[in-house]
């Protein structure tokens, strides 16, 4: 699937409007950042991959380390810096943007994920300031096969991004979102017939990492087969406030994931 560069580059000048300098300051980060969460819902609807995005208030982005944590470290300062505020002494990772008043983001959370060899999950997670549940296999799956917004920035294709939104929920069930995230993603590319030109990447992450590429289609086809640990019910108003058909949206998902599936193979 190809991005279409015109619309990355007006999504990146939004972002440098709410959030200024940050996109320059991560480009200069050792590892590689990746961009999570809703604004990543975002890019797809821009490139007219999926019907309609969740609003949002802040930019999830995570960055790599290579050697030690000095590096999130430097890259925060940087912004505080710059005119970053960090009033929420519970999430060291949240940082509030200098402009005030018009946002679209209104605030990063900068989060941190192990790239070099020497680097453990545990120092990861300290630097930020995470619990011990926080995972980041589906972080450097995504990584694989993702599309460079800027130097050291990625977005995730939608491969990645199923495999972030499906550990989050399994997880947590409790986190509607992520359901509902993956049911429009995979509509989107189903209804646009773009699940096609997602085989040769498919094929390529699956041999890179067999294990997390098991576990996409594992949710794919649970959905498709109607899998009790992908019950819509636990989502229903999530479903409802973006407009989906709840009476009919379990026969349609079986239909259209088992569309999407049979390109996973």
């Amino acid at each position: 699937m190809r991005f279409d560069i015109a619309k990355l580059s007006a999504w990146s000048q939004a972002v440098d409007h709410s959030l200024p300098g940050l996109l320059n300051i991560v480009s200069t980060a050792q590892g590689r950042g990746l961009i999570l969460g809703a604004a990543v819902l975002q890019i797809y609807h821009d490139q007219g991959w999926i019907p309609r995005a969740r609003a949002t208030g802040d930019l999830d982005l995570s960055v790599g380390i290579i050697a030690n944590a000095r590096e999130y470290g430097a890259l925060r300062e940087r912004l505080i810096a710059s005119g970053y505020t960090t009033p929420d002494r519970e999430r060291y990772f949240r940082l509030f943007s200098p402009v005030k008043t018009g946002l679209t983001m209104a605030y990063v959370d900068l989060l941190a994920h192990p790239e070099g060899e020497g680097i453990s999950g545990k120092e990861a997670r300290n630097t930020m300031g995470v619990g011990d549940s926080w995972s980041f296999d589906e972080i450097l799956f995504a990584l694989d096969q993702s599309h460079a917004l800027s130097k050291n920035i990625f977005i995730p294709n939608p491969i990645g991004f199923l495999a972030m939104k499906s550990a989050s929920y399994i997880d947590d069930p409790r986190r509607a979102r992520d359901l509902v995230d993956i049911v429009d993603v995979v509509f989107g590319l189903v209804g646009n017939g773009l699940h096609f030109e997602l085989a040769e990447t498919w094929a390529a992450m699956s041999d890179a990492n067999p294990s997390q590429s098991a576990k996409v289609k594992a949710m794919v086809g649970g959905i498709a087969q109607g899998a009790i640990n992908w019950d819509f019910g636990r989502a229903e108003q999530e479903f409802l406030q973006r407009g989906y058909d709840f009476d009919r949206l379990e026969d349609e998902a079986s239909r259209i994931f088992a569309d999407f599936n049979e390109q996973l193979q």
